[in-house]
């Protein structure tokens, strides 16, 4: 948890702040480069805390779609989980 916002902290990039508040961080990131995979990613964190649903899975879309062009620690990091058969 973060400071007064008691909220969960992205620690990854750009230091320890509130994920929501990430969001202006994230959006000039994208903007730099259209294909920053893992900046998508943190931004549907970020929208996820503000409450933005759909804007939260627009971002985790774009993430996901841009996997392929990603190192292979960032592509599974963007891969949801197989679930395991048992």
């Amino acid at each position: 948890m973060c400071g007064q916002f008691r909220q969960p902290c992205i620690v990854q990039g750009i230091g320890t702040i509130p994920s929501f508040a990430s969001i202006p961080f994230f959006k000039r990131a994208v903007e730099l480069d259209p294909r920053f995979a893992m900046a998508y990613a943190r931004l549907s964190v970020g929208f996820d805390m503000a409450g933005e649903v759909d804007l939260t899975t627009e971002n985790m879309r774009n993430a996901y779609e841009l996997r392929r062009k990603v190192s292979e620690r960032s592509s599974s990091e963007l891969t949801p989980p197989r679930k395991s058969a048992h």
